[in-house]
């Protein structure tokens, strides 16, 4: 099982990369070609920056240091699609996605993500109730990201839905999920 603060930070920051580790992608590897298999693979070797927009509806963000303001947008309503050009002008054999969709694919079956069907914040609000959780049962200082995590569900709650800025909350959430910074007790 991966770690709560792990979940926290692997969507917005794409760390840490060994949580994937926890994946066992072989049944998958099995069935993909050789092409599929670059892209899953390339998914998890590069970082990107993932959020949901709304309920089956994702946007991607490399963090690639020339191209800071691209964004590709996954729908995962029917089928699979993405926004870049590998998935509209290369599409691959046996049309499975991009590695944008796989590496949202692969947070959700991570739960760093919120499922296919599930409102995003339904799915946030469950999940900062967990990383309070979380926090309470550190052997450190936890006291200060608790009333941040708390702050951060009093403004997502008093936030319209149709107005939530999802990206936002996930960036403040994985940095006040970031325990390194903290004191032991």
């Amino acid at each position: 099982m991966v770690d709560q603060k792990y979940l926290a930070t692997l969507a917005p920051f794409g760390e840490p990369k060994k949580a994937f580790e926890m994946l066992d992608l072989q049944d998958i590897f099995q069935i993909v070609s050789e092409k599929e298999k670059k892209r899953i693979e390339s998914a998890i070797n590069k970082k990107y920056c993932c959020y949901p927009r709304s309920k089956n509806l994702y946007m991607v963000k490399p963090f690639y240091e020339n191209d800071k303001e691209t964004v590709y947008n996954i729908n995962l309503n029917k089928i699979n699609s993405c926004s870049c050009e590998d998935y509209i002008y290369r599409p691959s054999d046996n049309y499975f996605p991009c590695k944008h969709v796989w590496i949202v694919l692969l947070l959700i079956k991570l739960n760093a993500l919120p499922a296919k069907n599930v409102p995003p914040y339904n799915w946030l609000i469950k999940e900062l109730n967990k990383d309070l959780k979380y926090l309470k049962d550190q052997n450190v200082n936890t006291k200060s990201a608790e009333e941040n995590i708390r702050k951060l569900i009093l403004r997502l709650t008093n936030t319209n839905y149709r107005e939530i800025n999802y990206e936002f909350f996930f960036r403040k959430r994985g940095q006040i999920m970031d325990l390194d910074n903290l004191t032991s007790i």
